[in-house]
């Protein structure tokens, strides 16, 4: 397997359809400033941050939705025919940015190793210039914690279990600023069961006991079942505060994770107070 390097940034990013036409919603496409041959991105495994930094690098600000040649109709892609006269074909692969980075310069990927996509699996991305409210903020981190012991210091902290009081942390695509702390119960009743499906799978790379299968509740309802969750006492007197979320949507499916959790409201007024209302997970 290829090791991950800086990316080819070389290359100017532009987003097209057709026989090279430049558009906002299209295949995105890597021309070398010294060569000009142009090549494609693998469209698997990229996170938003990621895809909001090529289509920053393309003109735009924000990517309103990915997805890979395959699924695009014809009209709305790189055409197949320019594509083959021109020799175009994907070059890298898994682009990986930190959150900290403003632009592409930050990230790394993996060059192409000839079977890890092709031409169907390209990029596709819908660039814009604003995003919706639902779409500002994404959730970058699910961590479950509680403290059996009933200590309030951090050692005495669970971190990363498989069941424990849900602690995520948000994430600005417009200012690159973060919000950490408790996840409102009343936040995930749109879908209770896919939402909590999503928090359990993003955790399976840390818990490797735990699967997709979730069990959730309020912390108030966890009052006679001390040390399964966060105390009261630990949670006022660490000042830990909650997400201003008032709804969120991940949709259902097998490889759904928090990162497909794009249907978040986030209102700064709607903070909740009780702690009793925070969401506490059991994935199993």
């Amino acid at each position: 397997t290829p090791d991950p390097k800086p990316a080819p940034w070389n290359s100017t990013i532009t987003i097209e359809t057709g026989h090279g036409v430049n558009s906002a919603k299209g295949t995105v496409v890597l021309t070398n400033q010294h060569t000009l041959k142009k090549g494609l991105i693998c469209g698997k495994d990229l996170d938003r941050h990621s895809a909001d930094l090529v289509c920053r690098a393309a003109g735009f600000q924000f990517a309103e939705a990915m997805a890979i040649n395959y699924d695009i109709p014809h009209v709305d892609r790189l055409d197949c025919s320019y594509m083959k006269e021109n020799g175009i074909q994907p070059i890298v692969r898994n682009i990986t940015c930190p959150l900290a980075a403003s632009s592409l310069e930050s990230c790394i990927t993996t060059q192409v190793d000839g079977r890890s996509c092709d031409a169907d699996t390209a990029l596709h991305l819908t660039c814009s210039d604003d995003i919706s409210p639902s779409s500002r903020w994404i959730m970058v981190n699910l961590t479950l914690a509680r403290n059996p012991g009933g200590g309030h210091a951090p050692e005495n902290v669970v971190w990363n279990g498989h069941f424990g009081t849900a602690i995520a942390t948000l994430y600005s695509r417009q200012n690159g600023t973060f919000l950490t702390g408790l996840v409102p119960v009343s936040a995930i009743q749109k879908n209770p069961y896919c939402n909590t499906q999503a928090m359990c799978r993003s955790r399976m790379d840390a818990t490797p006991f735990s699967t997709s299968f979730s069990d959730y509740r309020s912390v108030g309802e966890l009052e006679e079942n001390h040390g399964k969750g966060l105390s009261c006492g630990y949670i006022i007197g660490n000042d830990v505060n909650f997400l201003p979320i008032t709804s969120m949507y991940c949709g259902c499916g097998a490889e759904i994770g928090i990162d497909d959790c794009s249907d978040l409201v986030v209102s700064l007024d709607s903070l909740k107070s009780d702690p009793k209302e925070a969401l506490w997970i059991n994935c199993y």
